[in-house]
């Protein structure tokens, strides 16, 4: 008989604590997508019908897209912007990131066009082709294969390639820039069917996962700048000053022989064609000719940046010792020395030039 009651407490207790769902199955987990909206409540003849509150009424017809066994079930990829002054915009739909610019990015489109050519490259996929407008461009395929089986008896399952199309476009004043990763093309090899179509939901995620991965060399890139430009300012030197005459000149710390050396290729990088020298005297005598502009030297190779405020003319260059370094003086082909305020809007463009050549002055 106890052997009997506690049999009878426990399954009791069972049954209290699993409730109904003990008998409850899910031969169709789909059956919402079936379900359909019952009648209101009909009121009797003679009462007053019920208030019923609005706010908690299901919409009608107001869905679009796929449900129930046809929706692709993935969890959201959201633009993670770690790069140093990258952006994302609340609202934004795009897979859009916006960049400001640095103080150590001289040109921040042809930066942005230079890490998004590299990082194509160092993941193999290489550039297909560049728009007509010049902002856009097509990527290589991005492959991605899966296999199974082991060693000689391995197969390919499936295979899966996309294509992006990466916009870069610039605010007019050139220190805002956005990048804009589209999906071009979508192809899928399933061993049987190929196929181009793609959810939306599977476009965003790749879309946001193309910018996400550019961000992170976009950021490496950066960072490399930034370390580079750090151990190159010890070595260059070269500041605002007076050489012995009292003239606006440059000043170098470094000695004569090393200026006169050096100096050279770049005045020649700045647009000074070198008619004659004297090398005892360290003078140069040059014409300057401002560089002619396309749109992939302003893309490419910052000309913006090293163009100086001189018309075209004959110079003279000269180099000279000084107490604690050594001058470089432009001088008109009146050996006038010129404008003060030339010397000050030029100063970056020198810069530029020596730490491209990796030079010491």
């Amino acid at each position: 008989m106890q052997q009997y009651l506690k049999i009878s407490v426990l399954v009791t207790t069972l049954s209290v604590l699993y409730g109904c769902s003990i008998f409850t199955t899910h031969d169709d987990e789909y059956a919402y997508t079936k379900a359909e909206t019952r009648e209101g409540i009909k009121t009797p003849e003679g009462l007053d019908s019920p208030i019923i509150r609005e706010e908690y009424q299901l919409p009608k017809n107001q869905f679009e897209g796929e449900i129930g066994e046809s929706l692709e079930l993935l969890t959201p990829v959201q633009i993670i912007p770690v790069a140093e002054a990258s952006r994302v915009d609340e609202g934004e739909t795009a897979a859009k990131v916006w960049i400001d610019k640095k103080k150590e990015i001289k040109n921040l489109q042809s930066f942005i066009w230079n890490t998004l050519h590299e990082y194509l490259e160092a993941e193999n996929i290489g550039v297909d082709r560049i728009l007509e407008d010049q902002k856009s461009l097509i990527s290589g395929w991005v492959l991605k294969q899966e296999e199974s089986g082991y060693w000689l008896w391995k197969s390919l399952d499936t295979s899966e390639g996309k294509r992006f199309e990466f916009t870069v476009e610039m605010l007019p004043h050139g220190r805002t820039g956005s990048v804009t990763a589209k999906l071009h093309e979508y192809l899928v090899n399933d061993g049987d069917d190929l196929t181009a179509d793609v959810s939306a939901i599977a476009q965003k995620r790749a879309e946001a996962n193309a910018l996400n991965s550019f961000l992170i060399y976009f950021d490496y890139k950066y960072r490399k700048l930034q370390s580079e430009a750090a151990a190159d300012g010890s070595r260059v030197t070269l500041n605002l000053g007076f050489d012995k005459d009292g003239n606006a000149a440059y000043i170098s710390k470094y000695n004569e022989a090393s200026v006169w050396s050096q100096v050279l290729p770049v005045i020649e990088e700045l647009g000074f064609t070198v008619t004659d020298l004297n090398v005892s005297k360290r003078v140069y005598y040059v014409d300057y000719e401002e560089p002619e502009e396309s749109f992939w030297d302003n893309l490419w190779e910052d000309r913006e940046d090293i163009t100086l405020k001189l018309l075209p003319a004959k110079y003279i260059i000269k180099v000279a010792a000084i107490d604690d370094g050594t001058s470089i003086t432009i001088f008109d082909e009146n050996e006038k020395p010129v404008n003060e305020q030339v010397l000050v809007d030029g100063h970056n463009a020198f810069i530029k030039v020596i730490r491209d050549l990796n030079l010491e002055l």
